[in-house]
């Protein structure tokens, strides 16, 4: 495995230190800005290094990286379209090893469909959930910069927030369904798949519980918006982690075999993202948690989405997503034979 993860970095070295550096440089950049400074301390004047990470800073940060990795991620989509354009190989691969049978060509044709179609749906829904990203980061600078903040400023920064984390959350949960059910094409899917039409009723009730809980911290009024934000932002924050944590589950497969340490970075970040709402909590029973956590978070999703897009540019070398949408659909099929046969014996 070792020499596989250092053949990788080899191969892939640019898009993989693009990804690292343009995340450590503007973080870098910030730290030193904000800290090489002279402060006042026991009446004297001394460096003072401080690692927090303003608003302002880091939606800058992150709005930065996210841009960049962009590229590095239509990079990792043409590198799965090609290999589907050279359709030869992948169908030589279902003859030999997955052993359907030469004359029935038109059943080879339908399975390479079925992966390519899979295929396209996956890097489609990870660019979607990348360009939403830049929107939230570059929408809220936008908001830090414009002018000074008051009721109203505060409160439409806190729907487009809400409004772009639930679009965000929805985006995983597609990629979710995509990798769910890798056997049938988008329209036999609506029409004959259960799983996803149980998938389009929980995004339903999810919608629901989101417009209700946007409704309330609109209707609330001034001396109860804290609160309803918070409420808002635990709904979102819970479908969010729970969205995120199941597209990770899917991609915990042998047949991708990403590094261990991508997976605990990526496990770690989405369990932390059901903390966010306790960036709210400057003050209370619980002390100042509140704003360590807020001091913690912009680096833990930064740190996230570093090793998200390592483990991205990890499942296109050598053909890993292919890889994993052919057996995955074989062993969907196959599984209930199996079964059978077992309980027969």
């Amino acid at each position: 495995m070792f020499k596989e993860f250092i053949h990788w970095f080899h191969k892939e070295k640019f898009q993989i230190l693009l990804t690292i550096f343009s995340a450590l440089i503007p973080v870098f950049i910030s730290l030193t800005i904000e800290s090489l400074q002279f402060k006042s301390c026991c009446n004297k004047e001394r460096l003072y290094w401080d690692f927090t990470l303003k608003d302002t800073a880091n939606y800058t940060i992150q709005s930065i990286f996210i841009f960049i990795t962009l590229f590095v991620l239509i990079k990792n989509k043409r590198i799965a379209y090609a290999d589907l354009r050279n359709d030869r190989p992948i169908k030589q691969y279902l003859v030999k090893v997955c052993r359907l049978k030469i004359p029935y060509n038109k059943i080879i044709d339908e399975k390479f469909h079925v992966i390519s179609e899979a295929t396209m749906q996956f890097y489609r829904a990870w660019m979607f959930v990348w360009i939403l990203w830049l929107a939230y980061y570059a929408g809220n600078l936008i908001f830090e910069l414009a002018s000074e903040p008051n009721d109203r400023i505060i409160m439409a920064q806190a729907i487009y927030t809400q409004f772009f984390d639930f679009l965000n959350s929805t985006a995983m949960f597609v990629i979710y369904l995509v990798l769910t059910n890798v056997t049938v094409n988008i329209r036999q899917r609506t029409d004959n798949d259960e799983s996803y039409w149980y998938g389009v009723i929980t995004w339903i009730i999810m919608l629901s519980i989101f417009i209700i809980c946007v409704a309330f911290e609109i209707c609330c009024g001034k001396s109860h918006f804290a609160f309803c934000r918070y409420v808002t932002s635990l709904v979102l924050s819970l479908f969010s982690a729970i969205s995120f944590m199941l597209v990770i589950g899917k991609l915990n497969s042998i047949y991708l075999q990403i590094p261990q340490l991508f997976l605990w970075a990526l496990y770690l970040y989405g369990i932390l993202q059901c903390y966010i709402p306790l960036s709210f909590l400057e003050t209370g029973d619980i002390g100042h948690i509140g704003t360590y956590v807020k001091n913690i978070i912009p680096y833990v999703t930064l740190i996230g989405k570093v090793f998200l897009m390592l483990s991205l540019c990890w499942i296109v070398n050598h053909k890993r997503i292919i890889y994993y949408i052919i057996h995955q659909s074989l062993l969907i099929e196959d599984t209930p034979r199996m079964l059978k046969e077992l309980n027969r014996e």
